[in-house]
């Protein structure tokens, strides 16, 4: 049985048997029997490099960070994480100058990682609790709970199979595609960052 480990494009973690090409965390999410028990615990949503320095350590070790796993950078982004300024040094800092031209134009070397982090964390939880407060609303008077969760999730799951058959061309998208994609709202619209194909 696969583990509940991998991020779908709206951040919802889920159980599929494939295997992702990136990595990230949100914190310790598991207890010690490595079931999920919360969406996240740090504010810092990393997209991590699955192999860096020879470094191994235990799936859902207790205590330690869950290891979450993407199908690719877009999947990652559009779930509201960002690139590991460790591993992924030279996609961290393209990330940080794209968000500096989009929040003002701040110089991006006075961007600091908890500032970014920040506001990624209140776009997520504002989108998640509006979206999903609607979505309730709508569905609860229809199906019983458990059922439109598991909804929600098949929903989910069939977008992101959708969306991975072809790949998204940014640089050849029209506005209205672009717009049908979660991404933090002030990272759209002047923003020069690519995610890596």
């Amino acid at each position: 049985m696969p583990r509940r480990n991998r991020v779908m494009p709206f951040g919802e973690i889920v159980a599929v048997p494939e295997r992702g090409t990136m990595m990230g965390n949100r914190g310790v999410l598991h207890d010690a029997q490595g079931r999920i028990r919360r969406p996240w615990q740090v504010k810092r949503w990393l997209i991590c490099l699955l192999d860096f320095k020879g470094r191994r350590r235990p799936l859902m070790a207790p205590n330690r960070y869950t290891e979450l796993y993407f199908l690719d950078e877009a999947t990652a982004l559009a779930a509201g994480h960002r690139p590991c300024a460790e591993c992924r040094r030279a996609r961290f800092l393209a990330f940080r100058d794209a968000w500096a031209s989009a929040n003002g134009g701040v110089p991006p070397e006075s961007v600091r990682v908890a500032m970014i982090d920040d506001q990624l964390h209140a776009e997520r939880v504002f989108r998640h609790t509006r979206s999903l407060a609607k979505w309730t609303r709508r569905s609860t008077s229809r199906y019983p709970r458990r059922e439109w969760a598991s909804m929600l999730t098949a929903l989910s799951m069939r977008a992101s199979e959708a969306i991975h058959r072809q790949p998204f061309d940014l640089a050849h998208a029209s506005a209205a595609s672009i717009s049908t994609i979660p991404m933090p709202r002030r990272l759209t619209s002047s923003s020069t960052y690519q995610p890596s194909t």
